[in-house]
């Protein structure tokens, strides 16, 4: 269920395995698991500490148009962080 793959998606965010992670999220995607905020937050999360800005602003645009889920303060703020690690501070501050 959603709950579990989240869980799992925020633990390899946390042990920087973004690999795991993206990988994670398609098994989810072909079980027809519906992915929700906690879920994207933990992806953009997982791109933060890989610092992979693009994946992590394209997950935020994925969840706003392919899954019409309105980003939190935590998406936001791993996004940020994102940008904020590659040096992307224009982005940064447009997401402010």
């Amino acid at each position: 269920d959603v709950y579990n793959y989240s869980a799992a998606i925020s633990k390899c965010a946390k042990k920087r395995r973004l690999d795991v992670a993206t990988k994670l999220f398609r098994q989810m995607q072909q079980n027809k698991v519906i992915p929700d905020e906690f879920t994207f937050g933990s992806l953009i999360d997982a791109c933060a500490n890989a610092g992979k800005d693009r994946e992590a602003l394209q997950f935020l645009r994925d969840m706003e148009e392919k899954h019409t889920l309105l980003p939190n303060v935590h998406c936001y703020s791993a996004a940020i962080s994102a940008c904020e690690k590659t040096g992307n501070w224009k982005k940064a501050v447009e997401l402010l």
